[in-house]
């Protein structure tokens, strides 16, 4: 297990990827995006979303081709 916990990007969280999103996420997301991204950046249509346990780990990656 040790092994395999070494190699993993992404250790202790659940993510989920969705185009569609209740209100009251709709408005959480735009607050990142008005934020995090200029004006004129095109959105992408599916928004990936990663919930982090406080002793949870993202190291450095390259993530998914479709969106790099």
């Amino acid at each position: 297990m040790v092994f395999f916990l070494l190699f993993q990007a992404i250790v202790g969280y659940r993510e989920t990827e969705k185009k569609e999103w209740n209100e009251r996420n709709k408005a959480v997301l735009q607050r990142v995006r008005t934020l995090a991204f200029a004006p004129d950046v095109e959105q992408l249509a599916y928004v990936h979303v990663l919930d982090v346990m406080a002793a949870g780990v993202i190291k450095q990656h390259i993530d998914s081709t479709r969106v790099s």
